[in-house]
C-alpha cells in the first residue's frame, strides 16, 4: 500500500481534525523509530502502520480494532500490515479482538502494550 492510498483510506473512514493529526504524529513517529532501530528499509511500511493505527476509531469507537482489521482487509491491505509485530516481537498477551495487545521483543525485557483509557469495555478499561 502506498502512502497515498493509505491516507485516502485513513480520509474516508476519518473527518475529525484531531484524529487526522493524531494519525500523522504517529505515522511520524513510526518512521522515525524505524530509522533509528536500524529498520530504515521498512520506515515506509511503519510510517503506514502508524497512519493507519487508529483507521476505525472515529467511525466505530465502540468496535475499535475490530472494525479497522475488516477495513483493511476488504481495502486490499496487504496482511503484514493489518497484523504484523515490529521486528523481533513476540506476542504474549492476545484477547479476543487484539491479537498482539502486548508483546516482547526476544532476548530484551523491553515489552510494549496497547493502553487506551477511552475504552469501556471493562471495569478496568
Amino acid at each position: 500500500m502506498t502512502r497515498e492510498n493509505a491516507w485516502a483510506l485513513l480520509t474516508e473512514y476519518n473527518k475529525d481534525h484531531f484524529h487526522l493529526q493524531h494519525a500523522l504524529t504517529v505515522e511520524s513517529v513510526m518512521r522515525w523509530f524505524a530509522n533509528e532501530l536500524g529498520y530504515a528499509d521498512e520506515a515506509d511500511k511503519w510510517a503506514i502502520v502508524g497512519l493507519l493505527h487508529d483507521l476505525d476509531f472515529e467511525q466505530y469507537p465502540d468496535q475499535h480494532c475490530i472494525k479497522e482489521e475488516e477495513i483493511m482487509r476488504s481495502a486490499g491491505v496487504e496482511e503484514e500490515l493489518v497484523s504484523r509485530l515490529p521486528p523481533g516481537a513476540e506476542g504474549r498477551a492476545p484477547t479476543q479482538h487484539v491479537p498482539n495487545a502486548a508483546y516482547q521483543f526476544a532476548g530484551e525485557q523491553t515489552y510494549a502494550v496497547q493502553f487506551h483509557p477511552e475504552v469501556f469495555h471493562t471495569e478496568e478499561g
